[in-house]
This record gives C-alpha cells, sequence and structure tokens, in this order.
C-alpha cells in the first residue's frame, strides 16, 4: 500500500469506528428504555387485576352489576357488525364488477352480431313479401280449383 492509500484507510477505518460507537451507544439506550418499558408493563398489569376488582365492586355497590362486561359485549357486536358491513361492501363491489363485465361481453357481441341481425331483417322482410304473394296466389289457385 501506498503511503496516501494507507492514511485514507486509516481515515475511513477511524469514521467507521466512531459510527459504530455512536450507534453502540444508542443500542445501549433502547436497551436501558425496553427495561423500564418491560418493568412499567409488569406494574401496570399488576394494577389491572385491582381495576377491574374495583370496577366490579362499584358497579355492585351502585347496583349496576355487569355493566362493564354488557358494555364490552356491545362493543364486540359493534365490531362484528363493522366486519360484516365491510364484507357486503366488498361482496357489492365484487358483484358490481361481475356486472359491469356482463354488460360489457353482451356489448360486444352485440356489435359483432349486429351486421349479421342486419341481415336478418332484410331476409325476414323480404320472406313477409314473398309470403305474401305466395299466400294471394294461392288464393287465386283456391277459387280457380274450387
Amino acid at each position: 500500500m501506498k503511503r496516501d492509500d494507507f492514511r485514507q484507510y486509516a481515515a475511513n477505518l477511524r469514521e467507521k469506528n466512531a459510527q459504530h460507537k455512536i450507534r453502540q451507544k444508542s443500542l445501549e439506550e433502547f436497551k436501558a428504555e425496553v427495561k423500564v418499558l418491560e418493568r412499567t408493563c409488569t406494574i401496570l398489569k399488576s394494577r389491572a387485576g385491582n381495576v377491574d376488582e374495583f370496577l366490579r365492586d362499584l358497579e355492585r355497590k351502585k347496583g349496576i352489576t355487569g355493566y362493564s362486561t354488557v358494555e364490552d359485549q356491545i362493543q364486540g357486536v359493534s365490531e362484528l357488525k363493522e366486519q360484516l358491513d365491510n364484507n357486503k361492501s366488498h361482496s357489492m363491489l365484487e358483484l358490481t364488477q361481475l356486472v359491469q363485465q356482463i354488460e360489457q361481453e353482451v356489448k360486444e357481441k352485440k356489435t359483432k352480431l349486429a351486421p349479421g341481425i342486419k341481415k336478418l331483417r332484410t331476409l325476414r322482410q323480404r320472406m313477409t313479401d314473398i309470403e305474401e304473394e305466395y299466400n294471394a296466389k294461392k288464393k287465386d289457385y283456391d277459387t280457380v280449383v274450387n
């Protein structure tokens, strides 16, 4: 290695080392914060049981036993209704797309069959004219024969 290359390598190494120390310090801070949060979580969980008991006692004293459970059930039903509404909305969207697809196919087939239908109409008109002429001639024939 040349002297300049070595200096550049050393400077690069010092920079990476500084970045590593900064990130290591940040990682340690995060780990400490996680420990604090875990401890806070366990304390809150232990108090949550006491809150539930306190709420039940309070409901019993006020004469509205079971209010919190009914409220939870209502919330559950509300969430279920929301899910059903979302499913219904999704189903309606799929049906709308299916109807649009079918309408598009019908339009395509109409355009594809339009020349044949036009030709059929002219042939039907021609058949009607020939049939009228046939009936008139048959009537004349029947009159002559009888």
